[in-house]
């Protein structure tokens, strides 16, 4: 660094002693003489990284250090005046990895610093150096004395990055840039380099640039602009031809642009232009280039020469030299415009010499509007600079075959006469060469032609980032959910998008299908879009004019504009009508039926078309055309595209006005076919026809899913005293339904029914669709083959049960680990086997629809976890651990075919619990490290990012020595509320454990992290939560110990505010251990389900119903805790259904006779008991009220059949 005008400081290493190193400070003049020296050692190893000028006197040095084998290095930060006399130093313990061997002798720990203008030192450093470690980057905030501030870790996605150099931007952000070392295998020189930026709120964004086998560093970073500029070095090719500069500029964002431009000659298009054979090519062309930071000359033969640009317009001359005074010099300007709106990866221009007339008629290409590699309107200009013709003379433009680009050809007729013409509606990838030429009939020889190519070269790897000239404005005006599209570019031509409509986060229509674009205005003009306002969320995105291409130029979402009826359910159109020669789109327009009131409410020219049916009833639905638009058509395509809430299988057409074929296109998606014949062709005299059908929508699990009366919790509980390992055990299932008023007259008793008789299943998981309960159990029993049973049990609502099927049959092996239906009412399980994951599909009836084995290993590693999402479409995500050689994190996706979409492994070990797709497009992996000494428990969630395939970790940095996840549930806006649990250390009482809550968006940013600290419990955790939008409060329910370790559970509901802030909580205990699982809220009222465990070590786990105002204060409790008198006698669910339904306890032995008895005393029916739970069919009684009776034990309960 320059101290002075004579004098300059470094620092670095300055001697290595075979077991440390010492560190060195010097002072040279402006002739590099070595004035003055500190060497630094004591510290085991100590090197000296960074020097920077205080701007109060002096300079400040860092150094990395550490003491061999202690395991953790620090930092040492000093300050010294320019004579090398210290003013103050301070060490800093960082707890980090210490130094690694072989990056010390291969001179690569660096650090990153810089001196903020109050004196503040931030430093950005890796914060461990092993594969075995998760790694981090961590900032360092340090006082003007030395002091440390704060600590703030970054997780990235190779936990190897390694920053070199920062600046400070304007908007207080800092770019950070560096490299992915390798250093598990000793290879300094391998991996991709990054830029990080982190904003002021303390949230980064990294870049990664190069690939994962080739050599890539960046070693410096300065602001620029708006943006920064990095410099560093590549291996483009490979190691054997040398290593290249590397120049990254980006924006304040980190959006990148390489742009790349080819420049080359080519001298055999125009025969007339004259080369002199002596003169090599290289002599014979020189290129200029001139722009903003950039001024650039060199010489060009044939081949094409390139070189990176950094962002703005540009100017390239290419000049014919005239070495023998022969003839006269030939320019030909090209401008280049790579603004941020214009930026390709890669442009080539291609340009001939011409004559020595070439220079009065100046010929240039531009390209104004180049939106993510996406050719759009060219400019040709022409100026005619010094031509003085006694007749008007003109051009034609053409390209090389010959296709003329303007109708007529242009005239030209003074001096300094200059015209521009657009090439409109070029679509990406390679157009043909065009060609500027004189008319023959001018009697001024002019030359021959000038030649142009511009090319994209692979439009899939370019660069693509929002673009900031569009923007959306959305409101609602009352009926409508009104948008407003501005383009802010000066121009004089409108620009073509294509577009996507979403409604309530469903595909509502794109213009991408339909190949129909939208032309925004530009210069602020607005562009304007309706959809109804019927209580849902819209949202509009805009998209560039390519095929090629998905990202997002702008969006713009407007939720719960309006009212709707809440048991109303959604329905969506998508239309096309199809040509009998092939594929020709037409309008189709959808109208409003005025006999029913539940058909098309609104229809909009171009778009998509919304109906809301509120009734289970024909729906009807009107089609008008213009005949003359769909004349040669013969079949009309109609796309029925239905949300979560129906059943496609029960749809079935009532009425149609011609012939027709009905399919199932896609997962939500009914495709009909209107088929023209001759003898049933749509009426030519009308342009209207109607179709109706019929179709159901389905129930789901939870009150807050469906709009029934009542909902039902299931899980499941032990009933044998014989002992927990004991098979003779039998595991039951219960149910209770709950009517949402909370009034005890209308709760129904719970309900059980036994799985299994000779052995216990325990659910696993359980699904209610189309009024059937569908429960996934695992038997403890090995069949004939070895294995535990997969069983599917179907019963109704009330728990009757109707099916039990074995579905892991011998074709299916392996270990059964998670499962889940589809939007298509179809089961995906997955099991285990070695190296393999099995997934294997059913039909509701547990037929086996497809079942497939796949590797997630790379390198054959066993899989030892799986745990599985479905998205709406169908494909099934699946993530889990692998352990062997490489333990690592995988995610395989599968289509609903059952064909592998992609298999990704990340260095990471946490043991996975959960995946999540979101409507983000992202999948969120819960995982947890059970083994990081000395933090027991640490909770990750990684996001994987399905667009862009970006990997990122988030620890949650929890106090304490154990941090377990317990869920992860939504809440509002596409945001996640991480549930855990963390234990410190509280002396002289032990442990304590406090649950923590950290708050994630889609993306996977961790919004906050905050431990919910109840201070007068000793031990307490969240089960499980659920958001109110009522209040903006969070309900969380679970359980806690009292300060006397040695006493029973009690059940524990907590509420917060958003920030995670305690603002009350309540406990509810009585003489067992009690536990919440899950908390539901309805209307005012809190709903939470629990459970109680009794017995040792026998133990029952048994149904507990807790009714609570929104302030946690109990109403009701429901629960079976008294089980030595337990006789429960009920009609299942009511009297209609003529069934009786017994359970009884042990101490009524089976083979016991029992009664039923009338009013007058008469003993009308009788029998034994062969089961302690079982069904009696009283369909023979007559209506009236009965006694059920054990005689022997003196057991009575009454009931009423009506």
């Amino acid at each position: 660094i320059k101290i002075s005008n004579l004098n300059y400081g470094f620092v670095g290493l300055g001697e290595w002693l075979g077991s440390e190193t010492k560190g060195i400070i010097g002072i040279v003049d402006s002739n590099f003489n070595l004035l003055s020296k500190n060497t630094k050692s004591g510290y085991g190893n100590c090197w000296y990284k960074r020097i920077v000028l205080d701007s109060s006197g002096g300079i400040i040095v860092a150094a990395r250090t550490n003491t061999i084998g202690t395991g953790f290095d620090g930092l040492l930060i000093e300050k010294y005046d320019f004579n090398l006399k210290l003013t103050w130093q301070n060490y800093i313990n960082l707890d980090f990895r210490e130094l690694d061997t072989y990056a010390i002798e291969n001179f690569e720990h660096p650090l990153a610093l810089v001196l903020k203008s109050n004196g503040t030192i931030i430093i950005f450093e890796a914060a461990n150096w092993t594969e075995s470690d998760h790694s981090s980057i961590a900032q360092l905030t340090i006082s003007n004395k030395g002091d440390l501030i704060s600590k703030k870790l970054y997780n990235t996605r190779y936990f190897s990055e390694t920053p070199y150099d920062v600046a400070e931007l304007n908007n207080g952000s800092y770019a950070v840039a560096g490299a992915v070392n390798d250093y598990a295998s000793n290879n300094l020189y391998s991996g991709k380099s990054f830029i990080m930026l982190v904003d002021s709120s303390g949230r980064n964004t990294v870049h990664y640039f190069g690939k994962e086998d080739s050599i890539s560093k960046l070693l410096s970073v300065k602001p620029i602009n708006s943006g920064v500029i990095s410099l560093g070095f590549s291996d483009t090719d490979s190691l054997s031809n040398g290593l290249d500069n590397l120049i990254v500029i980006t924006d304040s964002l980190g959006n990148i642009y390489p742009n790349r431009l080819k420049i080359g000659v080519r001298e055999d298009i125009n025969k007339n232009c004259k080369l002199d054979p002596e003169d090599s090519l290289s002599k014979q062309y020189l290129i200029f280039v001139t722009g903003p930071m950039v001024e650039i000359k060199f010489s060009s033969n044939r081949e094409a020469s390139q070189f990176d640009l950094p962002n703005g317009k540009f100017t390239v001359n290419i000049r014919r030299i005239d070495f023998n005074s022969q003839w006269t010099p030939c320019d030909s300007t090209l401008t280049v415009d790579l603004s941020p709106a214009n930026r390709a990866e890669e442009l080539n221009f291609l340009v001939s010499p011409s004559n020595e007339l070439c220079n009065n008629i100046q010929i240039g290409i531009s390209q104004p509007d180049l939106i993510k590699c996406t050719a759009s309107d060219f400019i040709i200009s022409i100026e005619n600079k010094n031509i003085r013709a006694s007749n008007p003379f003109y051009l034609d433009i053409k390209t090389e075959d010959g296709l003329e680009f303007v109708s007529s050809s242009t005239k030209y007729e003074r001096i300094k006469d200059k015209q521009s013409f657009f090439i409109d509606s070029i679509r990406g990838g390679k157009f043909n060469n065009i060609m500027v030429t004189c008319n023959t009939s001018c009697n001024v020889q002019l030359g021959a032609s000038h030649l142009f190519q511009m090319e994209i070269i692979d439009t899939n790897s370019c660069i693509q980032t929002n673009v900031a000239e569009y923007r959306i404005d959305a409101y609602c005006d009352g009926s409508y959910v009104v948008f407003q599209i501005y383009n802010h570019l000066n121009e004089s031509t409108d620009h073509k998008v294509y577009y996507k409509v979403y409604y309530n986060q469903f595909l509502f229509y794109s213009s991408i299908s339909d190949n129909v674009t939208m032309s925004v205005k530009p210069n602020g003009r607005i562009t304007e879009i309706k959809y109804p306002a019927n209580g849902g969320t819209w949202r509009l995105e805009l998209l560039p004019d390519s095929a090629l291409s998905d990202k997002i130029l702008a969006s713009a979402s407007l939720e719960a504009c309006g009212t709707t009826n809440l048991n109303a359910h959604h329905i969506g159109f998508r239309n096309n009508i199809n040509s009998y020669d092939g594929p020709n789109r037409k309008r189709l327009i959808l109208t409003n039926s005025t006999s029913k009131s539940n058909a098309i409410s609104n229809s909009f020219e171009g778009s998509g078309y919304y109906h809301l049916v509120d009734k289970l009833e024909e729906h009807e639905c009107n089609i008008r055309f213009k005949n003359s638009l769909i004349r040669d058509c013969k079949v009309i395509t109609i796309d029925l595209i239905f949300s979560k809430n129906y059943d496609l299988s029960t749809f079935r057409p009532v009425q149609f006005c011609c012939d027709y074929k009905v399919a199932l296109s896609e997962a939500n998606t009914i495709t009909i076919q209107f088929i023209r014949s001759t003898q049933t062709a749509i009426p030519d005299s009308s342009d209207e026809f109607n179709f109706k059908y019929f179709i159901t929508p389905f129930s789901t699990t939870w009150p807050d899913d469906r709009q029934d009366s009542y909902f039902t919790i299931i899980g499941s509980y032990y009933l044998d005293d014989s002992g927990p390992f004991d098979l003779r055990g039998t595991y039951y299932n219960y149910s209770v339904k709950v009517d949402q008023s909370m009034d005890s007259s209308k709760l129904y008793k719970e309900n059980f029914y036994e799985l299994f008789s000779n052995g216990y299943n325990r659910a696993r998981s359980f699904y209610i669709i189309n009024e059937n309960v569908y429960t996934i159990c695992q038997s403890t029993d090995f069949n004939e083959s070895g294995q535990v049973d997969l069983l599917l049990y179907t019963s109704t609502l009330d728990l009757k049960l109707k099916n039990i099927k074995p579905i892991q049959q011998s074709d299916v092996s392996g270990t059964y680990y998670d499962s889940k239906f589809t939007m298509s009412k179809e089961l995906v399980c997955i099991f285990l086997n070695n190296k393999d994951i099995i997934v294997t599909k059913y039909t509701l009836d547990g037929d086996i629809v497809w079942s497939k084995s796949f590797m997630p290993g790379l390198n054959q590693e066993k899989v030892i976890n799986a745990k599985l999402d479905i998205d709406e479409i169908g494909n099934i995500y699946v993530a889990g651990n692998l352990t062997g050689s490489k333990q690592a994190i995988f995610i395989t996706s599968i289509d609903s075919s059952g064909n592998l979409i992609f298999t990704k492994n990340f260095k990471n070990k946490e043991y996975v619990s959960r995946i999540i797709y979101t409507n983000s497009n992202a999948l969120i992996i819960v995982s947890q490290n059970y083994n990081s000494f000395p933090i027991f428990n640490q909770p990750y969630t990684y996001i994987y990012n399905l667009n862009s395939g970006d990997w990122s970790g988030f620890l949650l940095n929890a106090l304490g020595n154990s941090n377990d996840i317990n869920d992860l549930i939504p809440v509002e806006n596409n945001y996640y509320i991480q549930i855990n649990e963390i234990e410190s250390p509280l002396k002289p009482n032990g442990s304590r454990v406090t649950p923590s809550i950290a708050k994630y968006d889609g993306y996977g940013h961790l919004i906050y992290s905050r431990i919910v600290k109840i201070d007068s419990l000793m031990y307490s955790s969240f089960s499980s939560g659920v958001y109110n939008p009522a209040d903006n409060h969070y309900y969380f329910v679970g359980y806690n110990k009292k300060p006397n370790l040695t006493e029973k559970n009690d059940v524990l509901v907590c509420c917060t505010d958003q920030e995670g802030s305690v603002l009350w909580w309540k406990s509810y205990g009585n003489i067992n251990d009690e536990s919440g699982l899950n908390i539901r809220i309805s209307g005012d009222k809190l709903i939470l389900i629990a459970e109680s465990i009794e017995g040792e070590p026998a133990y029952r786990y048994q149904p507990i119903i807790i009714f609570c105002d929104i302030n946690g204060n109990p109403v009701n409790i429901v629960d079976r805790k008294d089980k030595k008198e337990l006789m429960s006698v009920d009609l299942m669910p009511n009297p209609s259904k003529n069934v009786l339904h017994i359970i009884v306890d042990e101490k009524i032995n089976l083979e016991s006779i029992w009664w039923i008895v009338n009013d007058a005393g008469q003993v009308i029916k009788s029998g034994k008991l062969t089961r302690s739970i079982m069904d009696i069919d009283i369909n023979d009684l007559a209506n009236g009220t009965y006694y059920f009776i054990f005689p022997l034990y003196n057991r009575t309960s009454i009931f009423i059949k009506t």
